[in-house]
């Protein structure tokens, strides 16, 4: 609202300035009141950025229901008084115990990955020549 409004409307001087300074005042207000949404949201993401990137490297089959276990205060977890390596740390223990925990380890596999069977970077030393193979041993080339 513009005080050119506000006079057309008939109102006076003093009642213009008052609405005018209410009005800056509540901008503010909405601003840092946005802002602080704003910040406590990506502080979350954050955080669940590191519990997803722990349970990824801890070897979770399933981040869902592996997540669902792990407790984090998200209100108070990236305060002030909460650092994230703090954060990091109580994370990286109740996932350690969710590992060596009989009722839960299944939830976790094996952390070393192997690839079975073609590895497209690697290149074969013998090339075969199908041209001169039968079907019999094209198929068992393929298959």
């Amino acid at each position: 609202m513009t005080a050119e409004v506000l006079e057309n409307i008939g109102l006076t001087k003093d009642l213009i300035e008052k609405i005018l300074l209410q009005s800056q005042i509540d901008s503010e207000l909405i601003k840092d009141e946005l802002c602080k949404q704003y910040e406590r949201q990506i502080s979350s993401l954050k955080l669940e950025f590191l519990i997803e990137r722990a349970l990824t490297a801890a070897g979770a089959k399933n981040l869902k229901a592996v997540r669902a276990l792990i407790s984090v205060d998200m209100d108070n977890g990236n305060d002030e008084n909460t650092s994230d390596e703090e954060t990091m740390i109580s994370i990286e223990k109740q996932i350690e115990e969710l590992v060596s925990n009989d009722d839960t380890s299944f939830l976790f596999g094996n952390r070393d990955f192997k690839f079975i069977g073609l590895r497209p970077a690697e290149k074969s030393e013998t090339k075969p020549d199908i041209d001169a193979m039968s079907y019999s041993e094209f198929v068992s080339l393929k298959g």
